[in-house]
């Protein structure tokens, strides 16, 4: 299950129950994803990473993004909010 967090007219769901690298589980509460929902990160699975961004977020209207200064970024993706904002993603080469 998720957790909304709003801000202004923004909605973006966090994930409530979390899957460690190492298997271990945790069940985030909101006061947590309140506070630290800008510094989580969503681990995507290499043999995966096709999927969630050529089918999931492409098929939700996510577009190539350029970036001003690249960090290594694998794929940078951007959503168009209104007139003034952008909701940009970006897939890090990490490894474990």
């Amino acid at each position: 299950m998720a957790l909304p967090v709003q801000r202004s007219d923004l909605i973006t769901y966090l994930p409530k129950d979390v899957v460690y690298h190492d298997g271990s589980t945790a069940t985030l509460s909101l006061d947590y994803v309140l506070t630290e929902g800008g510094n989580l990160r969503l681990y995507v699975p290499p043999g995966k990473m096709e999927d969630v961004v050529g089918g999931a977020l492409r098929n939700a209207g996510f577009k190539d993004a350029i970036l001003r200064i690249p960090k290594g970024e694998r794929y940078s993706l951007s959503l168009r909010l209104g007139d003034a904002w952008d909701f940009t993603l970006e897939f890090m080469r990490m490894a474990l």
